[in-house]
């Protein structure tokens, strides 16, 4: 288990590192528009409304209090290791995401393609890449369906994730660069912590064995 962790960890790392690079580099501008322009196409106030609302889902305020209640959680449960290393995984992302932000030379979309409300556009940064709603949601979602493992739930998160990332291109706040992006580091961070806490201690160790015995 360990393993594949370390695996699935370097992977991502290594995708989302390359991936930054041909970003930065403005190699991504014209599979980007093209994927922008197929995402809009069926374009209507339904579909506006229901991304909207996947925005105001994945949105900071949202997704920090998710992140909490679930480090909560695992922390009451007596898991504190690993609610140390998620707490860690999320803040260290969200740096990484506000760094990139600041310093990668990725230009916005046009004004003529943005479909969002001035509320998904609170927190204003310079450039787009990586997308934070989808690093948050890859990192949420992935982290319930790793530690609560269910049919239901894997296919409810998988969901979740798709349609986060289509509505973050429908809308016109991000390339569909910035969205791989997000979901990257999302799962780099993810799998660090989780790979973590698998050679973690003991204690934990012990009370997910008792957990899933039951």
């Amino acid at each position: 288990m360990p393993r594949s962790y370390r695996k699935a960890f370097r992977g991502s790392i290594a995708a989302f590192i390359l991936l930054s690079a041909v970003t930065g580099a403005g190699w991504m501008r014209g599979v980007d528009m093209l994927v922008l322009r197929a995402s809009q196409a069926p374009a209507s106030a339904l579909l506006d409304a229901i991304s909207e609302a996947f925005s105001l889902a994945g949105g900071i305020f949202v997704t920090v209090a998710l992140t909490g209640a679930l480090v909560t959680v695992l922390y009451v449960r007596g898991r504190r290791a690993l609610a140390s290393r998620l707490a860690a995984a999320f803040v260290a992302a969200s740096v990484i995401e506000v760094a990139l932000k600041l310093y990668l030379p990725v230009p916005p979309l046009p004004l003529q393609y943005l479909r969002a409300g001035p509320e998904d556009l609170i927190v204003s940064l310079p450039n787009p890449y990586p997308s934070g709603h989808m690093m948050r949601c890859v990192f949420l979602a992935g982290a319930v369906a790793s530690l609560w493992p269910s049919r239901p739930v894997r296919t409810a998160a998988v969901m979740l994730v798709v349609a986060m990332a289509a509505t973050r291109v429908y809308l016109g706040v991000h390339w569909a660069s910035d969205v791989v992006g997000g979901a990257l580091l999302g799962a780099a961070a993810l799998a660090w912590a989780l790979g973590r806490y698998s050679r973690g201690s003991g204690a934990d160790s012990r009370i997910q064995h008792k957990e899933r015995v039951r």
